[in-house]
């Protein structure tokens, strides 16, 4: 182990550090003169000649407290399982983290955009990011996006939220929400889409082909040969019972089965709307599973709310179809994802007896309700 902490006039550290064979763990915390007196990223330059690299054997690195804007270059994380870098205002991007970390700190790096890995696979078994109030994409985990800056050919059945961008919406659920302010977000995860509407008094303009006022079944119908089912879109409306509950989880989640082929998704977002008293809230989804939906296929879909907090009022649904043309790139897309953990791709560790439960709630510790599939179920994951 190596300890540099809070070593804030350390400007130098000698290449040679790369031949340390059996350092595991280095802490450059508050290390600012390191960084500063190096034209790094900081300046937009990267330095002709690197300062240091680091061994093979670091496992564990420790880098809060620092003022650069994206990690230099030079420090290979490859092999790093933990990676600290708390209170590092200035971090813009962490792009391209290796697969095989377990350990991920950015708690207040304030200027935090977006952070990517080389895999599409979530690994992460402990991950912080508390007061990243910048934060809209962690790649394999969810991004966020206003509604205001998609295409309506982005947004399909979902075009008349466009009315709406500007819209504010009270987002919880998450870290990433807390001490900000939304207008309407389209929501990305496990390949689902979704948004969540206040305010919303025109309810009409959601057309369905099927609706209920609770959960909703139908069968599949035919379609012509040159078109086949590429999703299905799924609308709830709910409320408030004017109960404020301290309620960790979302109490929102959307079931879909197939029952005739015995496959059933649950799916609870990462984030949600909490409904004001006395008005609607709108939850829109859209589903990429096509591929598994065929003609006679029975269908059901159900939302669970919160029993004694939240209510719901209107279901509805709508399958949707593509060209034989629009099928073949879906379908070159569908291959690109098979390492993704999306609706498609890989789902291998939220797969349960029967079906699906698409939730990182608590970091693949989640309880899954009894409700979906039983008492005793487990991950198999």
């Amino acid at each position: 182990m190596l300890d540099l902490s809070s070593c804030t006039s350390l400007t130098y550290i000698c290449k040679t550090i790369r031949d340390l064979k059996n350092l595991s763990y280095l802490s450059l915390y508050q290390c600012t003169k390191l960084w500063k007196s190096n034209p790094i990223f900081i300046s937009g330059e990267i330095p002709e000649q690197p300062l240091f690299s680091l061994p093979q054997s670091l496992s564990s690195m420790d880098l809060s407290g620092n003022s650069f804007e994206m990690l230099p270059s030079y420090i290979d994380l490859k092999m790093l399982t933990s990676l600290s870098l708390l209170d590092c205002p200035n971090l813009k991007s962490l792009p391209c983290l290796p697969k095989m970390l377990v350990q991920l700190r950015v708690d207040w790096c304030s200027s935090l955009e977006n952070i990517t890995f080389q895999s599409g696979l979530f690994t992460l078994q402990e991950f912080n990011y508390e007061g990243c109030f910048k934060l809209c994409e962690i790649q394999g985990l969810f991004k966020l996006v206003p509604i205001a800056k998609l295409d309506e050919a982005d947004l399909g059945h979902m075009q008349w939220t466009k009315a709406y961008q500007d819209h504010k919406v009270d987002l919880v659920g998450d870290d990433i929400i807390k001490g900000r302010t939304f207008n309407t977000q389209m929501l990305y995860e496990y390949g689902i889409r979704s948004t969540f509407l206040q305010g919303v008094t025109d309810q009409s303009m959601a057309t369905h082909d099927y609706t209920s006022s609770n959960d909703l079944s139908f069968h599949v119908p035919l379609h012509p040969k040159k078109q086949r089912i590429q999703g299905l879109y799924v609308t709830v409306i709910y409320r408030s019972l004017g109960e404020d509950r301290n309620i960790e989880s979302p109490p929102v989640f959307a079931e879909i089965r197939n029952i005739s082929k015995g496959v059933t998704w649950v799916y609870n977002p990462v984030v949600y709307c909490k409904p004001r008293v006395d008005e609607d809230a709108i939850w829109l989804s859209y589903w990429p599973i096509g591929d598994t939906l065929d003609a006679g296929d029975e269908v059901h879909v159900d939302i669970l709310v919160h029993e004694g907090t939240i209510s719901t009022s209107g279901y509805g649904a709508s399958l949707v179809y593509m060209d034989a043309g629009e099928a073949e790139k879906e379908k070159e897309k569908s291959e690109m994802m098979k390492s993704e953990e999306v609706i498609g791709g890989d789902l291998s560790l939220f797969q349960v007896e029967g079906g699906f439960y698409l939730c990182r709630r608590d970091h693949y510790r989640s309880m899954i309700p009894a409700c979906f599939f039983g008492d005793n179920i487990e991950i198999k994951g």
